[in-house]
C-alpha cells in the first residue's frame, strides 16, 4: 500500500496504484476552477468603482419596478446616441446614467440593454475618445462605457458574447496610455469574458491578450514601491486576476505567459511585494499556471517559486490573529499552491522546502488546522496530506513532531465530511512507515482512537468515491497487518460496509476491490476455527 501523494484535492496518489502526474494535475485544475467559480462570480458584478467622478449612488434607479426599468434603458440609449456627435459632456451624462440602470439596480437590466443596441453605442463611446473637448472627459466616458461593458460581460453566455467583439478596444488600452483607470476596468472587462468559456479565453489569447496583461501585473510592483501611483497597483491586481481566468480557460495562455522574458522570475519576485491584493492574485494566478503540466511546474520551481510561498504562507499564518481578512485573502492560495508544489515536486526539493525559515512551514500548516475556519481546515489538512506522503520519512516526522496527530484526530472525530477527509488522508499518510510499509506501532495507536477506524467504514458507505477508495485501502492494511485487524473491522461494520461498495453502485474497480478483501479475509472459513 503506498501513501497517497495528491496533487490536488481530488487528486491522490492512490495507495495501491501510482496515478499518472498528468492525470492529477488535469483533475487538480478541474477542482481548482470549482472553488475559484464562486470567488470569480463575486468579482463579475461591480456595483461601485474608484473614481470620483462617477457620482453617488441614483437610490431612485433601485426602486424601479422591471417594466419602468426597461422603458429607461430605451430613453437612455436614445438620449447617449443623440448626444455621440454633438455634445461630449452631455454624452458622458447619458453614458454613466445608462451605466448606472445596469450597476445600480435590484436586477440588472441585462436583456433590455442588450436588446436597446446599447453594445454598439458603448463601443463607438469608447472608440470616441479623440472627439471630446478635454481628457479628462474622454477618460471619464470610456471607464463608463467599459464599465458596462464589464458588467454585462459578467452576464449570462449569451450576454457576454455580444460584449465579445469589443474586446480588441479593451486589449489595446491595456497599456495605460488612456490612463490606469481606464486599463484596470478593461482588464476587468477581459476578466470576465475570460471567465466565461474556453472559446472566448482562446479568442482572447489569440489576439494577444496574455501580453499587454502580463505588463499591466509587472508593472505593479513599480506601485508598490511608490515609483508610480496607486492605480498602477490597482491596474496590476485586476490584470492578474484576468490573466488567472486566461491560463484557467485556455490551453496555450500559460505557456505564452511563462515563455515572455523573464515572466517566471517576475512572477515570482512579486510573491515578495507587501500589497496583500496583490499577492493573493498572483498565488492564485500561479495555481492554474503550475496545474496546467508538470513542464510549468518545473519552471516555475527553478525560479525559487517554493521559498517565497513558504514565506507568504507564514506571514498569513501569523496574521489571523489581528488582521484576519487580509490573511485570509492570501493564505487561502498560498495553502493551495504549496500543496501542489509538494505534490508535484521532487523530493529533494521538498526536503529543501520543510527547512525553509526555520522550519517554520510544517508548524504553520498545524495552526492552520487549529482555525475554526472549515476552508482553511480543508486546505491545511491537504497540504500537510502531501508532506506526510513524501517518499522520504522526513515529511512525516515533521508532521508528528508539530503535534499535528491530536489535532486531526479531533477533526476526525468532530469536523465537517469534506475536513475529516482532508484529515484521514493526512493520518493514513502518517500511518505508513514509507512507500509500501506500515508503521504498525503508530498505526496501532491510531486505532485506539474511538471512532477512528468506523470514520473509514462511514467512507466506505459515501457517495464520496475517493473517500470510498480511502476507506477501502485503509481497511486492507488493517486487515492484513494489525493483529486482531479482523475483529476490529467487524466490530465497526466493516463486513456490511465492504459488501456496500460490493454490491452498491461504485465504479468496477472499487467493487473489485471491496470484494477481494471480502473474499480473502471473511470468506467461508472465517469464525469457523
Amino acid at each position: 500500500m503506498e501513501r497517497p501523494k495528491r496533487h490536488h484535492e481530488s487528486n491522490k496518489r492512490s495507495m495501491t496504484k501510482e496515478k499518472s502526474l498528468e492525470e492529477r494535475r488535469r483533475r487538480s485544475a478541474a477542482l481548482t476552477h470549482e472553488r475559484r467559480d464562486a470567488l470569480l462570480r463575486s468579482k463579475r458584478l461591480r456595483r461601485d468603482f474608484d473614481v470620483a467622478a462617477a457620482g453617488p449612488v441614483d437610490a431612485q434607479i433601485a426602486k424601479l419596478n422591471r417594466a419602468t426599468l426597461g422603458t429607461a434603458v430605451v430613453r437612455a440609449v436614445e438620449q447617449a446616441t443623440a448626444s455621440q456627435d454633438t455634445d461630449c459632456q452631455k454624452h458622458l451624462e447619458d453614458i454613466r446614467y445608462l451605466r448606472k440602470l445596469l450597476t445600480e439596480s435590484g436586477d440588472p437590466p441585462f436583456q433590455e440593454v442588450l436588446d436597446a443596441g446599447a453594445v454598439p453605442l458603448l463601443g463607438r463611446a469608447i472608440e470616441g475618445e479623440s472627439k471630446s473637448t478635454t481628457k479628462a472627459v474622454a477618460q471619464e466616458t470610456t471607464v463608463e462605457a467599459v464599465w458596462a461593458l464589464a458588467y454585462l460581460a459578467g452576464g449570462a453566455h449569451h450576454i457576454a458574447e455580444a460584449v465579445l467583439p469589443q474586446s480588441s478596444s479593451f486589449i489595446l488600452r491595456l497599456s495605460g496610455h488612456s490612463g490606469w483607470t481606464v486599463a484596470e476596468v478593461c482588464a476587468w472587462a477581459l476578466g470576465n469574458l475570460g471567465a466565461d468559456c474556453e472559446q472566448f479565453a482562446d479568442t482572447l489569447v489569440a489576439q494577444g491578450v496574455v501580453k499587454p496583461l502580463a505588463e499591466c501585473v509587472f508593472g505593479a510592483e513599480k506601485g508598490v514601491r511608490g515609483e508610480a501611483g496607486r492605480e498602477v497597483v490597482v491596474a496590476g491586481v485586476t490584470s492578474a486576476w484576468a490573466l488567472s481566468n486566461m491560463v484557467r480557460n485556455s490551453h496555450v495562455a500559460g505557456d505564452q505567459l511563462l515563455g515572455l522574458p523573464c515572466a517566471t522570475e517576475k512572477i515570482v519576485s512579486m510573491l515578495g511585494l507587501g500589497d496583500v491584493k496583490l499577492v493573493s492574485e498572483i498565488l492564485w494566478l500561479v495555481i492554474y499556471i503550475i496545474a496546467r503540466n508538470a513542464r510549468n511546474l518545473e519552471h516555475m520551481v527553478q525560479a525559487g517559486l517554493g521559498p517565497p510561498m513558504v514565506k507568504v504562507l507564514i506571514e498569513a499564518v501569523k496574521g489571523l490573529e489581528h488582521d484576519l481578512s487580509n490573511a485570509m485573502m492570501v493564505l487561502i492560495p498560498a495553502l493551495r499552491g504549496m500543496g501542489n508544489v509538494v505534490a508535484g515536486a521532487s523530493p529533494e526539493y521538498v526536503a529543501t522546502l520543510l527547512e525553509c525559515e526555520n522550519g517554520l512551514f510544517v508548524k504553520a500548516l498545524v495552526m492552520c488546522l487549529k482555525s475554526s475556519h472549515r476552508g482553511i481546515q480543508k486546505e491545511s489538512a491537504w497540504a500537510l496530506s502531501n508532506i506526510a506522503g513524501c517518499p522520504t520519512k522526513t515529511g512525516a516526522e515533521l508532521v508528528v513532531q508539530a503535534e499535528a496527530v491530536p489535532v486531526l484526530m479531533e477533526l476526525i472525530r468532530s469536523a465537517a465530511f469534506d475536513v475529516r477527509k482532508e484529515a484521514a488522508f493526512v493520518m493514513a499518510n502518517l500511518c505508513m512507515r514509507s512507500q509500501s510499509e506500515p508503521n504498525l506501532e503508530f498505526l496501532q495507536q491510531a486505532l485506539r482512537s474511538p471512532k477512528f477506524l468506523a470514520t473509514f467504514m462511514q467512507f466506505m458507505r459515501s457517495p464520496d468515491m475517493e473517500a470510498a477508495r480511502l476507506g477501502i485501502q485503509f481497511t486492507e492494511m488493517v486487515l492484513r497487518v494489525v493483529p486482531g485487524g479482523l475483529e476490529m473491522v467487524e466490530e465497526v461494520d466493516g463486513i456490511d460496509a465492504l459488501e456496500a461498495v460490493q454490491f452498491g453502485n461504485a465504479p468496477a474497480e472499487l467493487q473489485r476491490m471491496a470484494a477481494r478483501l471480502v473474499d480473502t479475509y471473511y470468506g467461508e472459513g472465517y469464525g469457523l476455527e
